[in-house]
């Protein structure tokens, strides 16, 4: 998920090297951020956007296939949630913003489902 909310930040495509340079509070080693990448493609949730000279060497640049929130609505169903449950979700996240309007609006439509 800090790997996914860099893409979110960035909003372009980026290189690990510009990840592992990035850091902030996550210091990723090489081989941790290349396996994470390596799964995050073979998950579709993010792509390679092209190839870029980097002095000597090639490397890639990726981006976000998906927005946060589809992000969130992907790990949710894979953990087993269906329409029972995200309407439950959006409820229990109405209520932790303290939107008592929607709040209100999710209760009535839990009511006349």
């Amino acid at each position: 998920m800090d790997i996914m909310e860099y893409f979110w930040r960035e909003q372009r495509p980026i290189t690990c090297r510009e990840i592992l340079d990035a850091g902030g509070e996550e210091k990723w080693s090489s081989g941790y951020l290349h396996n994470t990448i390596r799964s995050m493609l073979s998950k579709g949730v993010i792509r390679i956007s092209g190839k870029e000279r980097v002095g000597r060497f090639w490397t890639k640049s990726f981006e976000a296939t998906l927005t946060r929130e589809e992000y969130v609505a992907k790990v949710a169903l894979s953990l087993g949630a269906d329409k029972d449950t995200v309407i439950y979700v959006i409820l229990a996240m109405a209520e932790e913003s303290g939107n008592k309007e929607f709040e209100k609006e999710i209760r009535m439509l839990i009511e006349n489902k």
